[in-house]
């Protein structure tokens, strides 16, 4: 079982991908800098970051993981609000982007392809 952290400031979607991504062990955060912390705290198999609104947003969040050479490794999952947000994803380093609103199985067969690189889409 992976340890999946979610972060994303709506709670409805949190409580979605909890339950797309059972039986994973899932940890929620409600902001930018709750991800950072936990991220560095909890040290997840995946992260899945969506967008947050003020002091800092999905994309720099994004980076700043993946810039860190202690959590510089893990994969990180993008939400992106549309179609337009891809472009956001490829300018970050996430390594993958699902684009909202999303079936809870296109989210749970993402993060096993992130978690397990082997398998096919």
């Amino acid at each position: 079982m992976a340890r999946i952290l979610v972060a994303d400031s709506d709670p409805v979607l949190r409580e979605a991908a909890t339950a797309a991504l059972r039986p994973h062990n899932v940890l929620t955060a409600p902001d930018a800098v709750r991800a950072l912390e936990e991220t560095g705290r909890w040290k997840p198999d995946l992260v899945v970051l969506g967008t947050f609104p003020g002091r800092r947003c999905g994309t720099a969040t994004c980076n700043r993981i993946k810039n860190d050479p202690r959590m510089g490794r893990t994969p990180v999952l993008m939400l992106c609000p549309s179609r337009n947000g891809r472009k956001d994803t490829c300018r970050c380093k996430g390594d993958r982007c699902l684009v909202r609103p999303f079936r809870g199985q296109d989210l749970a067969t993402l993060a096993d392809s992130l978690l397990n690189p082997r398998l096919p889409l």
